[in-house]
Order: structure tokens, then sequence, then C-alpha cells
């Protein structure tokens, strides 16, 4: 009897790979949950019983999901407890089901859509890049000349995380270019990878280039001699592609020794944002403050500008589930990586090759996780997974029943298909948002945020009160650690007239992120209304201090200009012309003003935030207001 092929299996898994890039670059739930359902499908269609590797790596990845559903109960975030179990699960799928298929001897054609997937996403990158930078001459000249540059996003929600994803890809089609036979196959590598360099220098990430090097470094000493030779006029082309396409990254390294600059501003930044996350697993060392959450429970430990990541990936995991989790992670990619010496020094000619490649790949994804969270990408992530599973391909330890792991695999895949068809109707229904939130809520119950929004649009469509109170209540009760919970039943209280509540509600989520301008300036204004000066006075004087701390000072994106600032800065200028103390107004007029003058000097940003809606036509009209009505009175006051 023939031993089935399991050729869905395969299909699925090559969509994996190929689509990582396309989908996996942003934080988008219908794309990371689409690579979630290809990699356990993949699994569960798989023939035959499935290896972790040895009992120890297979005892901590137990262990590690363990301890991760633990810290979702304690921590009270079941919805993001039950997502990082199925992300981290999918990346444990596609490991193994690239141990299975490079075994079966799939290495090649594998590669082969791996670095073609890269490819081809490169080439569109740099056509957009180059429309952006005016096309023709004013392109080339844009790329030889000094001064800022603007950076390639490709796919991926930032240029840092693009440039880790080339990172791990490049060195898979530099093995090609090597080893490939086949003609047509050689030349899409060749092409493959001068797209690929190109497209990481024009990242203009420092880090993203010195792990790319510290990759090649990595590939020349693992290769082995003949491949080494082989692989020289592919490394000096590498080479030259830096430094002929490399003066924006040169720009940004000299940038970062200029305190004033947007470079070390970054530096600082990462600095501020890893003393902030040693707090938090210093609040919590053995289960965290919950998996998934770092971007809801960072703000109450913040120092610097909140972030959605740890920009470093194994304190980011320590934080979310604790010490033990981060260690027993590590524990396990040390692991391959010892398995991974071992097959290298046994292998020869090809395999040894790739073999060499993978490893590139993934310290080169280890050593970038060291300053951003790669491994929370899912793109990056991915790939590095199935980089090594070739690392462990051939290994005869640890396999686990088929039954089992068809089983869990069975479950995580509907789970993943619930998320996947609710984020794609909350996506697809944008234009009715209320019978959206209503399908998804109704598709995905345990997803609070879908509540959530469901109970806005439950009371501002139907007018239904009771109804949305109801709503609120099972959002604030799934995630009572959620400050955006809590500002929405401050809105519908609002809205209802219950100004008692909506101040309660909103108090709450400052409680929860105390340095948050927004929540303060909006608090601030709830006790205007009802009366209570005094009390907003405090908070506006309180945003003033925050003004000059680190968390507004110091950002990942320090061309945004909070007008927040603006605002309360105003509010003492009238109070202080009221009061006949006009050196004080002054001050206070003068200081709105220039915060206004830089906001809307950042034209480019300007634009970007309304293009997202963060910046409406009425708010800008108020915002010129202001700085007019600035302008006036310290013209009035000079001239007294």
């Amino acid at each position: 009897m023939t031993k089935p092929k399991p050729l869905f299996s395969l299909l699925l898994f090559l969509c994996l790979v190929v689509a990582a890039p396309f989908i996996g670059g942003c934080f988008n739930p219908a794309g990371v949950s689409f690579l979630w359902i290809c990699a356990f499908g993949a699994l569960l269609l798989a023939p035959g019983a499935f290896g972790i590797g040895s009992k120890v790596r297979a005892l901590c990845a137990a262990a590690f999901f363990i301890l991760v559903i633990i810290s979702a109960g304690v921590n009270r975030f079941p919805y993001f407890g039950l997502t990082s179990v199925l992300y981290a699960g999918s990346l444990l799928a596609a490991y193994v089901c690239a141990k299975k298929f490079f075994d079966e001897g799939k290495t090649l054609p594998v590669l082969r859509l791996l670095s073609l997937a890269a490819g081809v996403m490169c080439l569109w990158g740099i056509r957009d890049y180059a429309v952006m930078a005016g096309g023709g001459p004013e392109f080339w000249a844009s790329v030889f000349s000094a001064g800022d540059k603007a950076r390639m996003f490709g796919t991926f929600q930032n240029p840092n995380y693009l440039a880790g994803y080339l990172a791990v890809s490049l060195p898979a089609a530099l093995a090609l270019c090597v080893a490939e036979k086949n003609r047509i196959f050689s030349l899409l590598a060749k092409i493959s990878l001068l797209a690929q360099a190109v497209a990481l220098m024009f990242t203009g990430s420092r880090f993203g280039i010195a792990a790319f090097l510290l990759g090649l470094v990595v590939f020349a000493l693992c290769a082995g001699k003949e491949t080494f030779k082989k692989a020289l006029p592919y490394g000096i082309v590498l080479l030259v592609t830096v430094f002929v396409f490399g003066s924006g990254v040169a720009a940004r390294v000299g940038e970062s020794t200029d305190s004033s600059s947007v470079q070390a501003n970054s530096g600082l930044f990462r600095k501020y944002t890893w003393r902030a996350t040693a707090n938090m697993i210093k609040a919590s060392p053995i289960l965290g403050q919950g998996p998934g959450s770092y971007e809801i429970t960072y703000p109450a430990f913040t120092i610097a500008a909140p972030t959605a990541n740890a920009h470093q990936s194994y304190l980011q995991i320590a934080a979310e589930s604790g010490v033990p989790a981060s260690v027993l992670f590590l524990i396990f990619a040390g692991g391959v990586f010892l398995t991974g010496l071992k097959s290298l020094r046994n292998a020869r000619s090809e395999r040894r090759v790739f073999l060499a490649a993978a490893m590139a790949a993934c310290l080169s994804c280890a050593a970038r996780s060291l300053v951003d969270s790669d491994f929370y990408v899912m793109g990056i992530a991915v790939t590095a997974a199935v980089l090594m599973g070739l690392l462990t391909a051939g290994e005869d330890k640890g396999e686990l029943p088929a039954w089992s792991a068809k089983t869990l695999c069975g479950i995580a895949l509907l789970l993943g298909l619930q998320i996947f068809v609710s984020s794609a109707v909350v996506t697809r229904g944008a234009a009715k948002p209320y019978e959206s939130y209503q399908t998804a809520a109704g598709i995905c119950p345990w997803n609070p945020a879908y509540v959530r929004e469901l109970a806005k649009q439950e009371y501002f469509t139907t007018g239904d009160g009771d109804a949305a109170a109801a709503l609120i209540g099972k959002a604030i009760a799934m995630e009572p650690r959620n400050r955006a919970n809590h500002e929405a039943k401050s809105l519908i209280a609002l809205a209802m007239g219950d100004v008692k509540t909506a101040e309660e509600s909103l108090e709450k989520a400052l409680d929860l992120t105390p340095k948050s301008a927004f929540l303060i300036d909006s608090l601030a204004k709830l006790y205007d209304e009802s009366g209570e000066s005094e009390k907003a006075d405090k908070l506006y004087k309180s945003l003033i201090d925050l003004e000059t701390t680190p968390y507004e000072t110091v950002k990942g994106a320090p061309e945004i200009v909070d007008s927040t600032y603006a605002y309360a800065h105003f509010r003492f200028g009238k109070k202080y012309l009221a009061e006949g103390k006009d050196k004080e107004a002054r001050v206070e007029f003068a200081a709105a003003r220039d915060r206004l003058e830089r906001r809307y000097a950042q034209t480019t940003m300007i634009e970007a935030l309304k293009s997202v809606l963060l910046l409406t036509e009425e708010k800008e009209a108020e915002e010129k207001k202001m700085l007019a009505d600035c302008e006036r009175y310290i013209e009035e006051i000079d001239n007294k």
C-alpha cells in the first residue's frame, strides 16, 4: 500500500511561505489569521506523526503554551491569550511542517518560492518608492544625494520590519544563487537577490542592515570553502549594492551622534521603552502582564511615549507572559541552533549551502530581535520558523502521535477561521458599521473589541441606551484593564446625559493610562462642563508638567506634534489674562502658538493625519483659530 501524498498539505504550506511577506507585514487580524489557517491546515492534512525535536524542546514548547494560558487567565485577557496561543501555535505548526517537508526533499521548491515571493514584493515596493521620489532623474538624484530621504515600507507596517524580513529572506536567495542548477530559477534568484538588497538599503534601517551583514558573515563561516568561493562574487555584489545605495543609511548613522536628530531620538526612545518594559517585568515576573496585552498594559509603566511593541522581542515575551516563558522560548530556540550546527558538520554540497543560509537567516532574526519586536510580526516570524525547520530537518526525535497533533490543529483551525471571517466582515462592512459589528460579534463573541464597538453602534444607531450599557458592561467584564472599554462607556454615558458616569469611566481609563494627554484633556473638559473648574485646572496643570517629560519629548515618531498641550496653555493664558497677569499670560499664549506652529510646519505629517481621519477639517479650523487668537493676544499684551 502506497503512502498518501500530502499534496494539499504541501500546497497550504507553500501558500503560507508565499503569502507571508504580502499579508504578514502588518498587524491586520484578517491577514494574520489567514496565515494561521494555512499553517494549521498544512499540519492537519499532513500524514504520519510529527516531530518537534528533542524531548527538551517538546517539553519547553508544552510548558510555554501552558504558561501563556495561565497568564491570560490570571491577568484577565482571555481573547489576547487565545490569539497569542494561536499565533505561537501557528509558528510551531510552520516549524513542524517545514521539518517534515524539508526532510522529504522539498527544500529546493520551498526556497524557490520564498525567494521569488520576496523578490516580487521588493520589485513592487521599489517601483512605488521610485514613483514617490518623483521617478526618473529625480529618483536617481534622491538615491545618490545627501540629506533626508524617504524610507521604503513595501508591504510592511514600517521600514524596520521590512528590513527584518529581508535580513531573513536574503540568505535564502544567496543560497539559491550558489546552488541553483536550473537556468530560469537561477536567473530569478539573482534578480531576487539584487532586488532585496536594494530594497534593504531603501528601508534606511541601521539595525536591519547590521543584521544582514551578520548573516553574510555567518553564511561564509558555515557554508564551507567550496561554497564560499562560489558565493564570493555574489557577496561582493551585495557589498557594492550597500555602498551604492546606502547613502540614506549612512546619513541616518551620522545623525545618530547628533543629540537633536531624529535618529538620536530613536535610540533614546528605545532605551526608555526597554526601561519601562523592565519595570513591567519587575511588577509581575512570573506570569507577566498578560499575553498579547503589551499595548494595553504598557502605558501604566511608560517613560517615553507609548508604543504598541517593546522594540525587543525577548523583553516583550517576558513582560507579557513572564520570565519563565521567555526562558523556555530561548531554550527552544537554542536547541534548534545547536541541532543546526550538528547538521552542518555532517552535511555536504547542496544541503550544506541551504543549512548555512537557514543558520544565517535565523541568527540575523535573533540578533535583530534584540532591538525590535520582529517575532511579533507574522511575516517575519513565520519565515524564520520555516527556516528553523530546515535547520532541524532529518532529526529523528520527539515525534508526537498524529491523533493528538491533528486534534489540536483542528481546534486551532476552527478558532482561526472564526477570527478570519469576523475580521473580514468588519473590514468589508466599513460602510455599515452597525451591521458588520453585529455580525462579527455573533461570529466571534469572545472578542471584546467587537462587543465594545457594537455597544457604541447600538446607541448611536438605534438609540437603545440599555442595550448599549449591557454590551459595554460585557466588554469591561471581559477586559477590565483595557482603557478603550472605559472610554467607550464614558462616550455612551455622555451622549445619554449621564455626566457623572462619564467622569467615573474616564477616571478609570486615566488610572490605567495615567500619562495619556488625550484622556487628561477629555476629563478636564468634563470637569469644566460640570462646574468643577478646580479639578480641571489641576488636570491641565499636570498636562503642562507632562509636556517637558520624556513622555512628550522622546517619541518613536517625533515629527507628530500633539496639539493637546496647546489647549492647556491657551486655557491658562486666558485665565491669567482675566486675572491681570499679563506676563504669565503671554508666556502661555507663546507656548501654545509655538506648539501649533511646529505642528502645522510638518505638512507631510498633517496630510497623513488627515488621510487616516486623525485630523478633521473642524479640528484643523479650531486649531488655526486658536493660533490666530494666540497671536492676537500676544500683540495686545505687547502693545499695552
